[in-house]
């Protein structure tokens, strides 16, 4: 035992952290109906308000200096660069303070009562952080709305509804592309919302999470193209697209896999759309990081598994610019509507359960074939 134990608390801590994720998807529907966690202030929107105030201030025009090393230290690029590192070692050590506090309490409760009490404490507590950061319930709430309304005919409403959860403009839209913008956002968040937090979260703990939801945050802040955000959301940018370059890919394997036993779609189309719209990292690195390596796997699985065509050419407007991005992505029909936005629903549901599925399976079989339950850092919780 003695020679297998780094090994074995490394597996016990793994499935701890499985039971944690696997929890926390299902609490992320519970947490989603209580009203009252609605009313509270959630910690990713006070750190967006304190990125935007950074912003701000920071994000000044350039000034032309003689001297290059000058030049270089107060263009907006550094500027931004600074923001984001010196916000993202906040997010860090928020995450590393708050692990430590858990930590503290949950061997309180085993001091207290007992070793099922202190570990009970640190699952309840972690798969309540994990179900409040991630989002899946609120953009499949957001997404079902939208269907609803589009189905009734409710084409105003169904725009407002979009405007939560998408960048683009959505006033002038068409049934139609509301409902390709519904399902690109469902695909593209599935992951950026709920699958990379609980990677991160599953290799490196409360730490490893809230530095995702602080990099995925300044990303949407201001890692957008265009005047204002050229070059100081430039590095916050490339930062969210290397962070997302394991889970987009997982997800969307994910989705190609569901797709595969799933009546009416076709996994074969999901990864045959995949591998033709979606760059791959090298095409990324060749075209100059100037668009997503990410968002396009998640979409051109969805496309694919549904038989439409998503993205095309879309109109955003912010802060007084405007700019029109996107190439179609999958081989179908760009007709889409409220029945196809169902089968989407369902299909990125059951991608959900297949990870809740994947993960349970995982921990059985470390209990099973290790016996782990006689192992560091989980008897540490019975033994002083």
């Amino acid at each position: 035992m003695a020679d297998n134990l780094v090994p074995n608390a490394i597996l016990s801590l793994l499935l701890l952290r499985s039971i944690v994720c696997a929890s926390a998807l299902c609490g992320d529907r519970i947490l989603h109906r209580v009203k009252s966690m609605q009313d509270i202030t959630h910690p990713v929107a006070l750190f967006g308000s304190l990125a935007a105030w950074g912003e701000r201030s920071l994000n000044k025009k350039n000034q032309q200096h003689s001297n290059l090393f000058v030049s270089i230290l107060s263009s907006n690029l550094w500027r931004g660069l600074l923001w984001s590192v010196s916000l993202l070692m906040l997010a860090l050590l928020f995450g590393m303070m708050l692990e430590g506090v858990v930590a503290s309490l949950a061997l309180g409760a085993r001091d207290a009562v007992g070793g099922v009490a202190g570990l009970g404490c640190l699952l309840l507590i972690h798969s309540f952080l994990c179900a409040w950061m991630i989002a899946h319930a609120q953009l499949d709430g957001y997404v079902a709305k939208i269907e609803r309304e589009l189905k009734a005919g409710k084409l105003s409403a169904a725009r407002k509804t979009l405007s939560h959860i998408v960048g683009r403009e959505t006033s002038a839209l068409s049934s139609q592309a509301i409902a390709r913008a519904a399902m690109e956002s469902l695909a593209e968040n599935s992951s950026d919302g709920t699958i990379a937090p609980l990677i991160y979260y599953l290799l490196f703990g409360l730490p490893g999470l809230f530095l995702y939801k602080a990099v995925n945050t300044l990303d949407s802040q201001f890692g957008y193209r265009g005047a204002r955000y050229g070059e100081f959301g430039s590095v916050s940018a490339r930062i969210d697209d290397c962070a997302n370059l394991l889970p987009a890919r997982i997800t969307a394997y994910g989705i190609c896999l569901v797709a595969l036993f799933k009546r009416g779609l076709s996994g074969l189309s999901a990864l045959q759309a995949m591998w033709r719209f979606a760059p791959s990292i090298m095409a990324w690195a060749r075209g100059g990081f100037r668009s997503s390596p990410n968002a396009p796997h998640p979409e051109a699985a969805l496309a694919g598994a549904l038989g439409v065509k998503l993205a095309g050419k879309r109109l955003y407007k912010m802060h007084g610019e405007i700019w029109r991005v996107g190439d179609w992505i999958g081989f179908g029909t760009e007709n889409c509507n409220s029945s196809h936005i169902n089968c989407a629903r369902l299909l990125v549901n059951y991608t959900m359960l297949f990870f809740v599925i994947i993960l349970i399976f995982m921990l059985t079989s470390i209990v099973w074939r290790f016996d782990l339950w006689s192992y560091p850092f989980l008897s540490y919780f019975y033994y002083s």
